[in-house]
C-alpha cells in the first residue's frame, strides 16, 4: 500500500519497521499531530486562543508557528505548508464569539459558577457551594485574582471595615454589593456610593475588594465616561465585574437616565455599569 499526496512521499511513518508498507501523511494527519502538542486552541475569525491556567487567552498565531515547523519532517519544512497547517487549524477550532464568557456564568439548572484562581466555585440555588476543577469547557476568558479558600479570615480587613462603616447595616450593604459582583447578570442593577470626608477610609475597604477581584475584572471610568453611548471605552466592559470611578465628579440626571436605560436594555454583563464609586 502507497499513498502519494501534495505533502511528497518524503514523509514517511517513521515508526513502522522496515519492510512494513508506507503510507505518507496527509495535511489533515500532520495538523493532528500539531494539536498534539499545543495548548486547548479556539478561533473567532482569524483571532486565536489558547487555554491555559484555567483561562483562554488572545495570543498571535505566529506564537504557533515554531510548532507548526518542528512537527513537519526537514524534506518538507517550508513556510507554504507550515501556513496551511495552520490554517486547517483556524478553521478548525472556530466557535462563535458569544461562546466566550469572563469571570463567571450560569449552569442550565441556576446554579453560578465563577472562575477563581484554583477552580471553578459552583453555587447552586440554595446557597450550597463546590470548588471544580478548571476545564476549557467552562470558556472562562477571565479569573479573580484571589483563590477560593472557604477558611480564609481577614481580622485587619474587617476590623478596619468596623471603623470606617460602624453601622452593621451598612456593612451588610457593602457585602451584598460585593455579592452582585459576583453574580453574572444585571438583574439589581446596583451600584455603590461612599462619600465622606476625605482620609476617612472610603479607598482603604475599596482596594482589597478590587485587588481580589484583579485589574482585569475592575475597570475604572468616570462616570461621563460610563454614560455616553459612542464611548470608546464601553466595548471594554464586556467582561468587567464592577467600575469604579475613585473620584466624585457631579452628573446630571440625564446621564444617569442614560446609563440606566443602557444597563435595562439587554440583560448581558456587558450591558451593566455597577459603578463603586468612592471618593
Amino acid at each position: 500500500m502507497k499513498l502519494v499526496t501534495n505533502w511528497t512521499e518524503a514523509n514517511r511513518i517513521p515508526e513502522l519497521p522496515p519492510g512494513m508498507p508506507q503510507i505518507a501523511l496527509t495535511e489533515y494527519d500532520y495538523a493532528n499531530r500539531l494539536v498534539e502538542v499545543l495548548p486547548p486552541i479556539r478561533t473567532i475569525g482569524s483571532a486565536w486562543l489558547a487555554y491555559r491556567d484555567g483561562t483562554w487567552r488572545a495570543i498571535t498565531r505566529a506564537e504557533l508557528r515554531p510548532k507548526a515547523q518542528s512537527i513537519l519532517p526537514e524534506a518538507i519544512r517550508t513556510a507554504r505548508r507550515e501556513h496551511t497547517l495552520l490554517d486547517h487549524l483556524e478553521g478548525r477550532f472556530q466557535v462563535a464569539a458569544d461562546a466566550l464568557k469572563g469571570v463567571y456564568g450560569f449552569e442550565d439548572g441556576g446554579a453560578v459558577l465563577i472562575n477563581a484562581a484554583n477552580g471553578v466555585v459552583r453555587v447552586d440555588m440554595s446557597g450550597d457551594w463546590t470548588l471544580l476543577a478548571h476545564s476549557p469547557d467552562y470558556s472562562f476568558t477571565q479569573q479573580t485574582r484571589a483563590r477560593f479558600n472557604p477558611e480564609a479570615n481577614a481580622p485587619l480587613f474587617l476590623r478596619l471595615l468596623e471603623e470606617v462603616l460602624p453601622d452593621p447595616e451598612d456593612r451588610q450593604l457593602l457585602q451584598l454589593c460585593c455579592g452582585n459582583f459576583l453574580l453574572p447578570d444585571c438583574r439589581f442593577e446596583t451600584a455603590l456610593v461612599g462619600y465622606g470626608e476625605a482620609g476617612r477610609g472610603k479607598s482603604t475597604i475599596a482596594e482589597p475588594i478590587a485587588a481580589a477581584l484583579g485589574t482585569e475584572l475592575v475597570s475604572r471610568l468616570s462616570m461621563s465616561q460610563l454614560c455616553d453611548p459612542k464611548s470608546y471605552h464601553l466595548p471594554k466592559l464586556r467582561f468587567a465585574a464592577a467600575t469604579w470611578e475613585p473620584s466624585w465628579t457631579p452628573w446630571r440626571s440625564e446621564k444617569v437616565g442614560t446609563s440606566r436605560q443602557s444597563s435595562q436594555g439587554s440583560p448581558s454583563r456587558s450591558d451593566r455599569f455597577t459603578a463603586l464609586r468612592l471618593p
